[in-house]
């Protein structure tokens, strides 16, 4: 049902076992026109620089540049990241400046909760957990359809709960006891702030959900539990969240 025909590149940036991954798609009417994956062990922004020149020579048509970043982005500039060159930078206005293509940035767990929900209507309240090997978690929140970015778009920084862990997050989050942990916990506040009926993870120091689901049970009436679902290809749902999020924006 897409009417929009223009070509969107949507490049998404996430981290996992110490590689970054840069995944990025170009669509035209939802349709993907070319898509390819960089690994990589560090990132600077020239990376990205580089890779949209190439992509614009080759695409000469293309309408819109879209990029989902790890950490909090807000009007522009992104903090608590990952790649060298972006830090506390105005990264919008810069790619502005050196591009003619309209300009989206966008959070990496924000993208993937949008492209959850895009795919899985039905589901009008969710929470998308994203628990890296390494890192500290970080989610997407969809409220009656619409995802919630809150003031300063801090909505779903659950790594700045006042939590208590028995270590701290990045140790915890080596392994398959303290990952549990982590993700227990956040559920648990989760759904006393908000509680939507389903919570889609993305983890794979859990590969036994029904250790998670006991855990949960302990800590909260059964009745209470939402529908929690594992799922192994984050990356899928990043991209589809952009386009998505392109289209809307567009309309």
């Amino acid at each position: 049902d897409i009417k929009n025909k223009q070509q969107i590149v949507c490049l998404t940036i996430f981290k996992n076992k110490e590689r970054i991954h840069i995944a990025y798609r170009i669509y035209v009417q939802g349709k993907v026109l070319f898509q390819n994956e960089i690994i990589k062990y560090k990132i600077h922004i020239q990376d990205i620089y580089d890779l949209l020149d190439t992509l614009i020579i080759q695409y000469p048509k293309l309408s819109t540049i879209s990029l989902s970043l790890p950490g909090i982005v807000d009007e522009g500039k992104v903090t608590s990241t990952y790649i060298s060159g972006v830090e506390n930078e105005n990264i919008e206005e810069k790619l502005k400046q050196r591009y003619k293509q309209s300009i989206k940035l966008y959070n990496d767990i924000n993208t993937a909760a949008v492209g959850y929900y895009a795919t899985h209507l039905e589901n009008k309240n969710l929470f998308f957990l994203f628990q890296a090997i390494s890192l500290k978690a970080g989610a997407g929140l969809i409220v009656n359809g619409k995802l919630i970015e809150g003031f300063c778009n801090l909505a779903g920084e659950v790594s700045y709960l006042p939590l208590e862990f028995s270590q701290k997050q990045e140790e915890l989050s080596k392994t398959p006891e303290g990952t549990l942990e982590i993700v227990s916990k956040i559920i648990l506040t989760t759904m006393y702030l908000v509680a939507p009926e389903v919570i889609v993870i993305f983890s794979e120091l859990l590969p036994d959900f029904k250790v998670l689901e006991k855990k949960i049970k302990e800590l909260m009436p059964q009745h209470q539990i939402p529908k929690l679902i594992k799922e192994n290809n984050v990356i899928e749902y990043m991209l589809i969240g952009q386009m998505y999020l392109c289209l809307k924006e567009a309309d």
